[in-house]
């Protein structure tokens, strides 16, 4: 599973239109922007293979 967790407020914004877009979704430019800042600012996920 991809995630855009811890990127560039631009960078999810633009994978979220992109995404959405392949479903026919058009979303408005506010939301999408509300939606990429709080991804933008949640940690990074540890690797799948890290050991805890």
């Amino acid at each position: 599973m991809q995630t855009h967790r811890g990127q560039s407020e631009d960078a999810v914004a633009q994978a979220i239109q992109e995404q959405l877009r392949t479903f026919g979704v058009v979303i408005n430019g506010r939301q999408i922007a509300q939606y990429a800042a709080v991804i933008s600012h949640l940690p990074l996920l540890p690797p799948a293979n890290a050991t805890v």
